[in-house]
Order: structure tokens, then C-alpha cells, then sequence
């Protein structure tokens, strides 16, 4: 996403922070190499009046049906308390690479925050579908507060695609590194070549 004018919501399926925690996630791939990222943006809206909407948002490997591995990236709550979509949320991880073909997940969650009242319902912004090839917008609801249960129970797939963007840098080998293992299959290829006897 470049342009955030007319993101929708993605209707039912609020971030609800007390008696139904709830986290939308879209997943994707990165191509043309390893890459580090340098920030994510989401747009979130709060969806009633009865309290802020808090939040957190993630990254994790994706396994078809839902999140795997470790947590590659958790950032701290933030909280959003405006009906309309303005600046998208946008964090800024530090050292986070994501390999190329791997699919992940990136989502937004309330299952990190603890219990309160009021309670609070917020909503992340959707594109058309089709909009984006690369992957898909999935659900979690219904489950007690905890990160853990992104990793233990299946994602519902949403039917749409979540709006997102990632700025990262493709990782391209340092000029010594190169040379290095250039030196090191030369001394390899010398090292293994049949040699002409002497008489």
C-alpha cells in the first residue's frame, strides 16, 4: 500500500481486547533475497466508543494454518482511539531478517494485552481481494489472552487481504565476503586437482 485513502474495515473480525481476543494477520513472502527490514505499517481504527483499542503487532514464520517457529518480532502496546483510518501504525524492528521463499505472517493482536474495562473493539484495514497475490488475510478469535495462542490454534482464513507495507532492504553479500569464499573454492579446486607426475 502506498496510497491509505478508502481502506475499509475488516468487518467481523475485530480486535477485541476482553472476552473474545482477537488477532488478523495477512501472510506473504519475500522475493529476490534474504531481506532486513527496516519498518511495517498497518492502518487500525478503534470501531465503537466504549474504550481504546490496544494492540500489538508481529511477525512469525507461517506454517499453511497458522503462526510457527518463534516470535521473530512482537512490538510494544499502542493503542488507538480515532473511528476513521488516518496514518497507518508503523513500527520499526530492529535486526529483522526474513528469508527468501519462507512465508510468513504478519498480524495484529490484542491477545497480549491484559484484560480491562471497558472493553474495546478496533479493526485493521482491508484491500480488495486480489488486490495483493501474495498471500492471504487469516484470523484467530475467541481464546484467552496470550501470544502463545497464535502458535496452538488455526487461523480461519478472512477471505480478503489485509492492507500492508514493508520497506526492507534485500541482503547482497559484503565485497570481502565474496572474495572470501571466492579464495576458498580456488584453494578447494587446487587443492583436489590431479597434478601431472614428474619423470
Amino acid at each position: 500500500m502506498s496510497d491509505w485513502d478508502g481502506v475499509g474495515q475488516i468487518t467481523g473480525f475485530d480486535i477485541d481486547g476482553t472476552g473474545g481476543d482477537s488477532t488478523i494477520g495477512q501472510t506473504f513472502q519475500i522475493n529476490g533475497g534474504n531481506a532486513l527490514v527496516s519498518s511495517i505499517s498497518v492502518p487500525v481504527v478503534d470501531a465503537d466508543t466504549l474504550g481504546t483499542t490496544e494492540f500489538q503487532i508481529g511477525v512469525a514464520a507461517w506454517s499453511g494454518t497458522q503462526a510457527t517457529g518463534t516470535l521473530l518480532y512482537l512490538s510494544s502496546i499502542m493503542s488507538e482511539s480515532s473511528t476513521s483510518f488516518q496514518q497507518p501504525f508503523t513500527v520499526t524492528p530492529n535486526n529483522l531478517v526474513l528469508n527468501q521463499g519462507q512465508e510468513y505472517v504478519l498480524f495484529v493482536t490484542a491477545n497480549g494485552v491484559v484484560d480491562s474495562y471497558p472493553p474495546f473493539n478496533g479493526s485493521v484495514g482491508y484491500v480488495p481481494v486480489g488486490d495483493y497475490a501474495g498471500g492471504d488475510a487469516f484470523s484467530v478469535t475467541g481464546y484467552k489472552s496470550g501470544i502463545n495462542d497464535l502458535f496452538t490454534q488455526t487461523w480461519h482464513d478472512a477471505n480478503t487481504d489485509m492492507a500492508f507495507e514493508i520497506d526492507y532492504q534485500v541482503e547482497v553479500p559484503e565485497p570481502g565476503i565474496c572474495a572470501l569464499l571466492c579464495s576458498g573454492s580456488l584453494a578447494c579446486w587446487l587443492r583436489n586437482r590431479p597434478w601431472p607426475r614428474r619423470k
